[in-house]
């Protein structure tokens, strides 16, 4: 199941145009009717996991969020009061309850759309004994995946890598920058080294490195996308590694072979670093 808000359609496209390199294993964005969108071989949702719409607002008002700083607020104030709140982006506003572990309990997700292809602020929450929801994770950026209990992130921080969103470099392997984590004892963890997706990121690596190397005379030097896709197979890499960077270091000076070796490891880390802020106070 890709989540995506219900954008216009121009937004759509846009977003669609700017992400058109995924792996085999990820389905295309579809534009969904309302709230969330889900690919053809995704799991259903059952009768009991409800978008917000269809809770009345007495329900609403008895469902209680509990964010990591303790705050806690009903689904109903929650929505009416405190989400970012403009009439083009507050309908795309919407939560839907999942069972991540399948446990019996639901798990709920809460999305807030403000606007444009990365105003994307996820929310999830698991059911706490006295029938509150505490939150358990949090994520802002574009869309994601969801299978069982798997969580895959894109990660779009490298969309502008040293060049323009929509620019890329058509690799033998089409794999799109992300990572995975797993739903298991109530929170989210690093998913397992997957030996097959770092056979592909490797022949990727060797593809670019056999092209002949980009004359770079300043960081603004137009690549048509060669050092995003280094960073994004790097970054992959990394994440599929148990986030080695002394691994992972090894790996881009194998491999990489532009005259900018210094500038493009500082601003491969930096970006790397920003997912290692967001993810450190949630994921085990």
């Amino acid at each position: 199941m890709r989540i995506v808000s219900v954008l216009t359609l121009l937004a759509l496209e846009i977003f669609l145009f700017a992400c058109n390199s995924f792996d085999n294993k990820k389905q295309e964005v579809k534009a969904p009717e309302q709230g969330f969108s889900s690919a053809e071989d995704s799991v259903e949702f059952g009768e009991d996991q409800f978008i917000i719409d269809k809770l009345s607002a007495k329900e609403k008002a008895e469902i209680f969020i509990v964010f990591k700083d303790n705050k806690s607020v009903s689904i109903k104030d929650y929505f009416e009061k405190e989400l970012y709140f403009l009439d083009d982006y507050a309908k795309h506003n919407a939560a839907q309850f999942y069972d991540f572990d399948k446990d019996g309990e639901n798990e709920l997700i809460i999305f807030n759309y403000s606007g444009g292809i990365a105003g994307f602020q996820y929310d999830f929450f698991k059911k706490n004994a006295d029938k509150s929801y505490i939150q358990v994770y949090s994520h802002h950026g574009s869309a994601l995946d969801i299978q069982g209990n798997k969580l895959t992130i894109y990660m779009d921080e490298f969309r502008y890598f040293f060049t323009c969103g929509a620019c890329r470099v058509e690799l033998p392997n089409e794999i799109y920058s992300y990572f995975d984590l797993e739903f298991h004892e109530g929170m989210f963890h690093w998913i397992k080294q997957d030996s097959t997706l770092n056979t592909k990121i490797i022949e990727n690596l060797e593809w670019l490195k056999k092209r002949t190397a980009v004359q770079l005379s300043t960081d603004s030097d137009d690549d048509k996308g060669e050092r995003k896709a280094y960073g994004e197979q790097l970054a992959n890499y990394f994440f599929n590694n148990k986030r080695d960077l002394v691994e992972t270091e090894k790996v881009f000076l194998d491999y990489y072979v532009n005259n900018d070796k210094k500038n493009f490891w500082s601003a491969f880390l930096e970006r790397i670093q920003s997912y290692e802020n967001e993810n450190k106070e949630w994921v085990k």
